[in-house]
């Protein structure tokens, strides 16, 4: 089962937990669900396991401009195909981790009746009592943020040369 990784606005979709999708906020979808060239950004994890989880993570912070309290949805790319329909690509991705470019896919050939269900997917992902308790969502405090990005520095698999000159001020390297 592939797992990926996408970024979301976690207080975008607390809106819609008990809404059908007709209601949707559309803020949930136009500031999560953003696409480009019809395609939706999304990072690869090389297995289930918790580290690996973390890793998909670290790749969706390399392409932060600042530091901030951040959300994950972590979905399943078998359902994305089967169920929703949509075709999911390798593209190299660009995240100031070096070694996590490659772990970049997009879903591509979304249009608005696919982007809908998908959107229902992600709310049926974040939908509960707890985020710090549900399995399919991460969230990181902006210290959290922080400390990650600065162990990866140490092991030499930040590039600063494209890091935010803010990002580069926050982390003082």
């Amino acid at each position: 089962m592939e797992k990926l990784v996408r970024k979301i606005e976690y207080s975008k979709w607390k809106p819609n937990f008990d809404r059908g999708l007709p209601e949707f906020s559309a803020d949930a979808i136009t500031n999560c669900l953003k696409t480009s060239k019809n395609t939706l950004s999304v990072w690869c994890s090389a297995s289930e396991s918790e580290d690996d989880i973390k890793e998909a993570v670290l790749a969706n912070v390399g392409v932060l401009q600042s530091l901030a309290t951040v959300y994950f949805v972590i979905l399943d790319g078998d359902y994305i195909r089967d169920t929703i329909g949509l075709d999911i690509q390798e593209i190299e991705g660009n995240s100031f981790i070096k070694d996590k470019d490659k772990t970049h896919k997009d879903i591509i050939d979304v249009n608005y009746k696919k982007i809908g269900e998908f959107a229902g997917y992600i709310n049926s992902l974040v939908a509960g009592d707890s985020v710090d308790e549900n399995p399919n969502v991460v969230r990181l405090t902006k210290g959290q943020v922080k400390k990650i990005i600065l162990e990866a520095h140490k092991a030499g698999r930040v590039d600063t040369d494209r890091l935010t000159p803010s990002l580069l001020k926050a982390l003082q390297i």
